[in-house]
């Protein structure tokens, strides 16, 4: 009986391949960081081939989920079919977690051109809560004349996800400044006062701590 004939071991793991795929764009500086000829590699191993694309999908799954695309027109920008979009991110676990987590570096980079722009006086207060409640495209912010300067207690309360006796206790007790209408607030005066509220709050906390472990 003829032995079989040893396999040729790889030049490098389809692991390798694939983490190098993700990191980049181009296959002559995948070939450089690795000190391989990809293109000639590839064209001969089937198995190198595929860990290649897998790479480069994940890649560009992670480039377009930093975008603000919805999931139909993420799917458009990634060219599969909706129901392609969506078969993949419930069946592959490591898509799933990569869309995840790049939908969260999103989500964090919105808010804090939210923030910006509000304390530049270019958003309503409108849009500001439609934003934060996920309601709203960033890319269809409207360019209309601002209510920052005059926010209800309803909307403020709203925006800060308290009730409106809490926004009362601020104002009377804490310092929280209202226009002289009485009644609205200006969010360029609310949003320094709220930053300074939260360290305060933050030292007051890790003195209660110090204290409690003497």
């Amino acid at each position: 009986m003829m032995n079989k004939k040893p396999k040729k071991r790889l030049p490098i793991s389809p692991a390798k391949l694939k983490k190098l795929g993700f990191e980049h764009d181009l296959m002559i500086l995948a070939s450089e960081a690795c000190g391989l000829d990809l293109a000639e590699l590839l064209d001969r191993a089937p198995t190198l081939s595929a860990a290649w694309e897998r790479g480069q999908c994940l890649r560009r799954l992670w480039a377009v989920g930093k975008e603000a695309y919805s999931p139909s027109q993420a799917a458009k920008v990634l060219g599969l079919s909706q129901k392609d979009f969506d078969r993949l991110l419930a069946t592959n676990r490591e898509a799933r977690q990569l869309w995840d987590e790049a939908r969260l570096h999103l989500d964090i980079e919105i808010r804090r051109r939210i923030l910006r722009s509000v304390e530049m006086g270019k958003m309503s207060i409108y849009n500001l809560l439609k934003l934060l409640s996920g309601l709203m495209d960033i890319r269809q912010v409207t360019n209309g004349p601002p209510d920052i300067y005059h926010v209800g207690p309803k909307e403020l309360a709203q925006l800060f996800g308290i009730t409106r006796e809490t926004l009362h206790t601020w104002h009377r007790r804490h310092g929280l400044v209202r226009n002289a209408d009485g009644e609205t607030y200006d969010l360029r005066v609310v949003l320094p006062w709220y930053r300074r509220w939260l360290l305060k709050a933050a030292v007051q906390r890790g003195l209660l701590k110090k204290e409690n472990t003497k």
